[in-house]
């Protein structure tokens, strides 16, 4: 869990960004939802920067010539990520397609559902 520590720190920064952008464009202006999108990109990024960079360094100690002989000289053990790390992938993925989708259209869409509401 110590090691998903980072990521799951950005994902939550992307989700208070997302807010902050939400709250400054119903109350301010709806350009500002649009603008935070952008935070949300960046921080969806380096979490996903960081379980790449988990998946890689567990690569490649599991290589160093360690993994057979712990295995019992079997072959390399299976080194596909784990349940967690899967979510955590998935999840950051999304909030960089989200985070996206506000940058480019958020002050168009936060414009029209103020307006309809």
């Amino acid at each position: 869990m110590q090691k998903f520590r980072y990521s799951i720190g950005s994902i939550l920064l992307a989700t208070i960004m997302a807010l902050a952008g939400l709250t400054l464009g119903v109350y301010s202006d709806p350009k500002w939802f649009g603008n935070f999108g952008a935070l949300v990109v960046m921080f969806g990024v380096a979490s996903e920067y960081a379980l790449l960079q988990n998946e890689l360094k567990a690569l490649y100690s599991a290589l160093k010539g360690k993994g057979a002989a712990e295995c019992g000289n079997n072959g390399i053990p299976d080194l596909s990520p784990g349940e967690f790390h899967s979510k955590l992938a998935f999840i950051s993925h999304m909030v960089i397609v989200l985070g996206t989708g506000l940058w480019g259209f958020g002050e168009w869409y936060l414009g029209w559902l103020l307006e309809t509401v």
